[in-house]
């Protein structure tokens, strides 16, 4: 998801430094991690010219370096079935039905019925037997249900949280206009928005519930932006959380309130301010925010088709195996339109589960 003008800037610096401006990075070897496949960087209302734009497409690197693409998916290299399949989503290669949508495997699929026991059945896949291991950190943590919209992953989050046993604690928001010396943005209205990357106005916890952090706080001691922990008490003004997972696992931290503003300036018209805990519930998360992160069980839920490229391949690839994933996605049966909230309705013959997979594929071979 890096920027190009990222590369292009230490690009500048290497052919200044070396004194050589005509040989990319100053003649000086550069070796890039990354898989195109994934999400691109967001562009805020942009077209797919502007979002293949501001991606990191430095072609003669690229084609230069052939030989190094990415060939195999080493997070499933234990299922070589499911990893080829994952290379064939995220390549664009996977067959289409006439509608231009994948099948997705049979076995990982939720069945649907249109009921609202088809997102129970999925939690319950995801999180068996939650009350008997709420106090297990690892299961906690080992296991997320991904979906595309922030709004989706609310509710998931509310409906888990109300699951999970024990005393909540609620804690409020404290929202404000920066520039608005006439208060034509009353705080009622502000507590309403949730931008991306800030957390909720109203946030709900109970210990031992998971948490992913949302700003890079300390990222020496481990607090950086994605990192997953599980609520350990709360203080007035403070939250007590344990680092889970990597090496620094088993850290307590104490989080404080802290002002945050939207990364996107130009999101409202006018400078916007929350103090709140830089977390948010991490029963459910969105699918870009899941990227670079291996979650052993896997759910997904694509109440909507996927919109951007390589959310599909970035949600399935999360799994070790296709034994550790399972989807609720629209069925693609008899032809029948969807609703307005994009369930097809009255499913008659079942042929399967068909999903919209959107590949740039003009970004992969640049």
């Amino acid at each position: 998801m890096t920027k190009k003008q990222v590369v292009e800037a230490l690009d500048n610096s290497m052919r200044d430094i070396m004194g050589r401006p005509e040989l990319p990075f100053g003649g000086k070897t550069i070796v890039f991690g990354g898989d195109f496949r994934q999400v691109l960087p967001v562009v805020r209302k942009g077209s797919r010219a502007q979002v293949v734009a501001s991606s990191l497409r430095m072609s003669y690197l690229w084609e230069s370096m052939s030989h190094l693409k990415l060939v195999s998916n080493m997070r499933a290299k234990n299922d070589p079935w499911f990893a080829e399949y994952l290379l064939r989503v995220g390549g664009g290669t996977e067959v289409t039905n006439s509608d231009g949508d994948i099948r997705l495997p049979d076995e990982v699929c939720v069945p649907y019925s249109g009921s609202d026991n088809d997102l129970d059945n999925l939690i319950d896949f995801v999180f068996p037997n939650l009350n008997e291991n709420m106090s297990d950190s690892t299961y906690i943590t080992s296991r997320a249900i991904l979906s595309t919209r922030n709004d989706w992953v609310d509710m998931i989050n509310a409906k888990m949280i109300d699951r999970f046993q024990g005393e909540h604690m609620v804690y409020h928001s404290f929202d404000s206009a920066m520039d608005d010396p006439h208060n034509y943005y009353p705080p009622e209205f502000l507590n309403t928005l949730t931008p991306n990357g800030l957390p909720p106005h109203v946030l709900k916890l109970k210990i031992g519930c998971p948490v992913i952090l949302l700003r890079n706080i300390d990222p020496a001691n481990g607090l950086c932006n994605g990192t997953r922990l599980v609520v350990r008490g709360f203080q007035r003004n403070s939250i007590d959380a344990e680092i889970v997972l990597g090496q620094y696992a088993g850290k307590r931290i104490f989080l404080p309130r802290i002002p945050l503003c939207p990364s996107d300036d130009e999101m409202f018209p006018f400078q916007f301010k929350r103090k709140q805990f830089p977390i948010r519930l991490s029963f459910a998360m969105t699918v870009n925010k899941a990227q670079g992160q291996t979650i052993p069980n896997v759910g997904v839920y694509l109440p909507e088709p996927v919109f951007s490229h390589g959310q599909l391949y970035v949600a399935l690839s999360r799994a070790t195996a296709r034994s550790n994933i399972m989807i609720l996605a629209i069925p693609a049966v008899g032809g029948k339109k969807r609703s307005r909230k994009g369930v097809r309705k009255n499913p008659t013959v079942d042929c399967g589960t068909y999903t919209k997979n959107i590949v740039y594929k003009e970004v992969l071979t640049n």
